[in-house]
């Protein structure tokens, strides 16, 4: 039904006699895409990918300065908080390597002075990324990594969150939904 509208509204318009000048003709931009493929991930090219939006709720470095970690969700849904981050691999050299916090008690948020570790599913795991010895094969690499957490109360906006192996990245907004 959209693509129908598309083409009608397309039609009326070249039908209707208006052209633009070449003065009104904006330049293309030529560019290229740099983006590093994380392997298992489908690449599809800038033409028809939507934009991934690259937004960063908070950031922290990793002891060797070899990765960075972006905070980039944390949604409280009822009683849980879901925090959402990328690491990215600014230096050292590539290969898989185990992402420092992956286990229990490395990974925790505090909030309003309390500790919240990472909720355990009826098995006793953790909720968290199943991938904690991820591949980085080049410099730009990136790997996802999420957990669910108990939920502070919901007059609190900002969490502080803390993946050992990495500095705090403090006052990390919270989102309802």
């Amino acid at each position: 039904m959209r693509m129908v509208a598309v083409i009608t509204a397309c039609s009326v318009f070249a039908l209707s006699g208006c052209q633009k000048s070449a003065d009104q003709t904006a330049p293309v931009a030529n560019s290229s895409s740099s983006a590093a493929v994380t392997p298992g991930l489908a690449s599809s090219s800038p033409a028809t990918a939507p934009p991934v939006a690259d937004t960063s709720l908070g950031q922290a470095t990793d002891s060797k300065g070899e990765l960075v970690l972006d905070v980039t969700e944390a949604v409280r849904t009822g009683g849980v908080l879901t925090v959402k981050t990328r690491v990215t691999m600014t230096g050292g050299k590539a290969g898989s390597r185990p992402l420092p916090g992956a286990s229990t008690g490395e990974v925790y948020l505090t909030a309003a002075d309390k500790k919240y570790l990472l909720l355990k599913d009826d098995h006793d795991k953790d909720l968290m990324s199943s991938n904690s010895y991820p591949n980085f094969d080049q410099i730009g690499s990136t790997q996802r990594w999420w957990g669910k957490f108990p939920a502070p109360a919901s007059e609190v906006k900002a969490v502080n969150f803390y993946f050992y192996g990495f500095d705090p990245v403090e006052n990390v907004a919270v989102t309802d939904r």
